[in-house]
């Protein structure tokens, strides 16, 4: 999810969080991505359609091989 505004706000919002609140926010919304992908290209061309909801971000890497 990578959202820990909205996990805090699941726990209640308490005005101090607990060691353990802590990790678990870290571990629920660490920055990890969410998804990744490794697309073989013929022809020279890359296409793709992402489906991007508000504050989605995607990083797009191209590379040659």
């Amino acid at each position: 999810m990578n959202d820990a505004y909205t996990t805090y706000l699941d726990a209640g919002s308490p005005s101090q969080l607990s060691r353990r609140q802590v990790e678990t926010i870290k571990q629920a919304d660490g920055g990890a991505p969410s998804w990744s992908e490794v697309v073989k290209i013929a022809g020279g061309r890359f296409a793709r359609d992402y489906e991007i909801r508000e504050n989605d971000v995607f990083l797009v890497t191209l590379a040659k091989l």
